[in-house]
């Protein structure tokens, strides 16, 4: 009968230790994922703009230099 006492305490710690995690692990909710997508996506498209804006000044500003040497 010890054993037996252990052993539910056991099963009893094991449970409460899985469901911790399940908590701390589980995705979250649909619309908080696509909020999460979202955002990511603005930012990067933000980066995205922002490397083509300097490329397009880079180009300019040799455009105009070979206008110059000319």
């Amino acid at each position: 009968m010890k054993n037996t006492g252990i052993i539910l305490a056991s099963l009893a710690g094991g449970i409460a230790v899985g469901a911790a995690f399940t908590l701390l692990y589980t995705p979250k909710t649909g619309v908080e994922m696509r909020h999460k997508i979202k955002d990511s996506l603005n930012k990067e498209l933000a980066k995205l703009k922002d490397t083509i804006e300097e490329f397009r000044e880079e180009v300019k500003e040799e455009q105009c230099c070979q206008c110059q040497e000319e």
